[in-house]
């Protein structure tokens, strides 16, 4: 139950049902690395950089930005936060 809290919750990273993951970060400034979920995201000074670790696209749901946005292998998206 601790660690579904913490990775749903504060890490904001969740298998989604029409995406293959949701990111709903709630630290304010930090990297995360989650290599079992193919992905490492960065906060810092109102951006959020989100890069795809895996060897296949992810589509990523962000629901705080209201966007969605699909990455290749090694590709990096950077947005507003």
């Amino acid at each position: 139950m601790t660690l579904t809290v913490l990775m749903c919750h504060y890490l904001g990273v969740r298998r989604g049902f029409d995406c293959d993951l949701v990111l709903k970060p709630l630290i304010a400034q930090g990297t995360v690395t989650l290599d079992s979920y193919g992905i490492s995201y960065t906060v810092d000074d109102g951006k959020l950089s989100v890069y795809n670790t895996s060897r296949r696209p992810l589509t990523i749901d962000l629901p705080g930005l209201g966007k969605r946005v699909v990455l290749r292998p090694g590709q990096v998206e950077t947005l507003p936060a």
